[in-house]
């Protein structure tokens, strides 16, 4: 049984669809602290609705509502079966107060359920300028963003769209993939000169360096969550840290 979940993590993505962002941070936070990650409802007309628990380690657990609602995502018309699915789960945990992480605001009406310290949005994308967005969704980030304490973004032009919309955005990107264009004409250049175990060595490299910049941002991420819980705000420290650290590992790759 989870007592205290340190991270409860609403999201539109499903955790065994592509392991990306979420995964890449969530796995490495799992090892220092509890995450419960919730995704978007699957339509089940065969039950009456219910959650299913499946646990990825022992502190990362993904629960999957199942709705007899056919209505997609977290929709206004699936929140009256989420919250008490949700409000009974959260009792029978024995949860006391945690970090709410969202990744899509159609979620924050379940942040009444949520005993919680910290709201935390890491936005992603630009959800509402995907094709058939809910109208609702532009609204909704409106209300996250003015219920966060802290915003990441993955990419700079989702921090120029949040900078002047909350005092405390900071930018992530995801990490050395971010500029998979360029190292991957690298890669081609060498195995079309057929040094294909150079080429090898690059794409090993590339790894490495991904999964080391996944840990600097996700200790700089947890360095901010911590500070914002006790009050000891240190935002240009924990930003530094990690600018640093991906400064230094894309020169490696030049």
């Amino acid at each position: 049984m989870i007592r205290q979940a340190s991270l409860v993590v609403f999201s539109h993505l499903r955790w065994d669809f592509v392991f990306q962002r979420p995964q890449h941070l969530l796995t490495r936070m799992a090892r220092s602290r509890h995450v419960i990650f919730i995704e978007e409802p699957i339509l089940d007309t065969t039950h009456q609705a219910y959650l299913e628990l499946t646990y990825i380690d022992e502190h990362l657990l993904v629960v999957r509502p199942h709705s007899p609602i056919d209505s997609l995502g977290f929709s206004g018309e699936q929140m009256p079966i989420l919250k008490k699915l949700l409000c009974e789960f959260f009792a029978e945990q024995g949860m006391s107060k945690c970090v709410a992480w969202f990744y899509t605001p159609l979620a924050l009406p379940l942040l009444s359920e949520l005993p919680y310290d910290l709201v935390v949005y890491d936005c992603m994308h630009t959800l509402n300028a995907f094709l058939n967005a809910p109208p609702l969704l532009k609204q909704r980030e409106q209300e996250l963003l003015d219920k966060a304490n802290l915003v990441f973004t993955g990419g700079p032009s989702l921090f120029r769209r949040l900078e002047g919309r909350h005092p405390r955005v900071h930018h992530f990107c995801s990490c050395v993939d971010d500029e998979p264009a360029r190292f991957a004409a690298l890669c081609q250049k060498e195995i079309l000169e057929s040094a294909t175990h150079r080429a090898q060595q690059l794409l090993k490299i590339n790894e490495e360096l991904a999964s080391t910049t996944w840990d600097t941002t996700t200790n700089a991420m947890l360095s901010l969550i911590d500070g914002a819980i006790t009050g000891q705000w240190n935002d240009n420290a924990a930003a530094k840290s990690w600018s640093m650290s991906w400064k230094l590992q894309k020169n490696i790759l030049v």
